[in-house]
């Protein structure tokens, strides 16, 4: 299994450390990827691996990326991330992989 963070955030905060921390204490191998085009590379240089990921991701990327790799049967669980409560979260309902 590997645990994937997907956060295009552009400033570094205390609770994205925090998080970092966290997540690297779940998993030694936890990647943090900042756009889609890493995430795109991920999946091509890991193509010949056939654990599961968890991939964790902020609402905006999510609303983006979740309609094009909810489908890939490497993608166990899509968790999304938000230090607020987003106020459109209807969006998720179509995913059957992706819990808040």
């Amino acid at each position: 299994m590997s645990l994937v963070w997907l956060d295009n955030s552009s400033h570094e905060t205390e609770y994205c450390t925090s998080a970092e921390n966290c997540f690297h204490r779940i998993d030694r191998n936890f990647t943090r990827l900042r756009d889609e085009n890493e995430w795109i590379e991920f999946s091509k240089s890991s193509n010949n691996d056939t654990s599961m990921i968890i991939l964790i991701i902020n609402n905006e990327l999510g609303k983006q990326l979740v309609p094009k790799i909810e489908s890939s049967t490497r993608v166990s669980k899509i968790y999304i991330l938000y230090a607020e409560k987003p106020t459109d979260d209807e969006w998720i309902k179509n995913y059957k992989k992706v819990l808040l």
